[in-house]
């Protein structure tokens, strides 16, 4: 008949258990409980054999995550450092830029001229704007910033060099410049115009005469090379040393001479001893300093 449906006949499996001993049984079981029994049986032994498998990798990567976690910490703590220490060199190349800047004005003599040198190899200056080094700052910024530093002090050495070169020339001409007294005594004769005691003319008195004891010892007066050393018939025994950069100096009168021609000497180095040879009225050292030839006052030099 239409609309009546047909019932359909369930399997059963029969289990008989026959012991050893004691009464047979007989167990009736359907098809589909036993299907569902073998599917959960099965899902138990894939559990049982699958595990230990699951729990060893999923703690390897509870191991790893915990690794990688500590590195990144370790790294930005890294960074963060690295942004500390970068901050405070900065800030000692500014100050080295700073101070390179006064040594380079003292060292040409106006700040005009030390401002001009500065031009195109320095005086970047530190830049307070600079971010502060944050955790989830890049790498990458640092190393800019590392190399922007970098040529900071590279232009930093090539001004000291400048500077250097500089300070070693006048130097130099400081060594070079005869600015201490020759001897220990009293000027009796000064530079300029005088009646020559022997001639009895008005004539130029080309340097200074110091009265001194006999054997009282004559220094060189800056750092010089002997180019003269004998005797003279007016000036007696005479010493002349070439200091360089167009100055030299003459030493008169000596009784004792203790250098010889092509000797270097150093300011303060004793080259002779006060005397009275030539043509001298009494113990004493003609002293004269000449700038490029021509003979100048040496009190306009002497410093102490």
């Amino acid at each position: 008949m239409k609309g009546v449906k047909r019932k359909v006949k369930e399997s059963f499996y029969t289990f008989i258990w026959i012991p050893h001993e004691g009464k047979v049984r007989k167990y009736v079981v359907s098809r589909k409980s036993v299907h569902v029994a073998l599917a959960c049986a099965s899902i138990v032994v894939l559990l049982a054999v699958s595990a230990p498998l699951l729990f060893s990798v999923t703690f390897q990567m509870h191991s790893l995550n915990k690794a990688l976690s500590t590195k990144v910490q370790t790294q930005k703590q890294r960074i963060l450092e690295m942004g500390r220490k970068l901050r405070a060199l900065e800030m000692k190349v500014a100050d080295i830029e700073h101070l390179g800047r006064k040594i380079r004005d003292i060292a040409i003599g106006t700040e005009e001229e030390g401002e001009s040198m500065l031009m195109g190899v320095g005086g970047v200056g530190l830049d307070v704007s600079v971010p502060q080094v944050e955790t989830g700052e890049r790498t990458d910024l640092l190393a800019a910033r590392i190399g922007n530093l970098e040529k900071r002090i590279e232009q930093e050495e090539t001004i000291l060099d400048s500077i250097f070169t500089i300070l070693n020339d006048k130097r130099s001409l400081l060594d070079s410049t005869p600015s201490i007294w020759p001897v220990k005594g009293w000027v009796t004769s000064e530079f300029g115009y005088r009646v020559d005691p022997f001639t009895g003319r008005q004539e130029l008195h080309e340097g200074l005469d110091i009265a001194a004891r006999f054997g009282t010892p004559v220094l060189a007066t800056a750092d010089g090379i002997v180019v003269y050393a004998k005797y003279e018939r007016s000036f007696g025994n005479t010493v002349i040393i070439e200091h360089g950069y167009g100055f030299s100096t003459l030493y008169a009168h000596l009784a004792e001479v203790y250098v010889q021609p092509g000797q270097r000497v150093e300011r303060g180095q004793v080259v002779g001893a006060v005397g009275n040879t030539g043509r001298s009225t009494g113990p004493h050292l003609h002293y004269e300093v000449r700038k490029n030839g021509v003979p100048v006052d040496p009190r306009d030099y002497i410093l102490d």
